[in-house]
């Protein structure tokens, strides 16, 4: 399991970040994600959810101190006009279709190919993980076996 020293010192850019946040995410990083489907990449994985939330926490207070309300939910601007002046981009280069919310920060761009990886694959719906065994629910105890 990563720590926030770990997280750091592979993403420096978050060093400003308040420890106590980063270590939060991570922990929701690891209790959000499947260990069992991302294997050794959950390491990585936790720490690119971290880095992509502690990011949207920056944008929002970033936003927050510019006068804009908390929690507003901001998607690449295709095109503006003020005046006489006005600007276009294709967001459709920056962006993974079918991302979502993923599409927010580059590290979200950089977790949503591995959860789509882990995803792939057949699954027996009810088996048990590695770990759980035997699984909690055992409906055989009490009738005999």
């Amino acid at each position: 399991m990563i720590d926030a020293a770990q997280f750091i010192a592979a993403f420096p850019e978050f060093a400003s970040s308040p420890t106590t946040s980063v270590s939060f995410w991570l922990a929701q990083g690891y209790s959000q994600l499947d260990s069992f489907r991302l294997g050794a990449q959950i390491d990585y994985a936790a720490m690119l959810f971290a880095a992509h939330n502690i990011a949207l926490g920056n944008q929002a207070a970033l936003a927050a101190s510019g006068g804009s309300a908390i929690g507003n939910v901001a998607a690449p601007m295709q095109s503006k006009t003020v005046g006489p002046v006005s600007a276009a981009y294709d967001t459709t280069v920056a962006s993974i279709e079918g991302a979502g919310q993923w599409n927010a920060t580059s590290y979200g761009q950089r977790l949503y190919p591995l959860l789509r990886g882990a995803s792939l694959g057949g699954t027996y719906v009810g088996a048990p993980r590695r770990h759980e065994w035997p699984p909690a629910f055992r409906p055989w105890r009490g009738v005999g076996f």
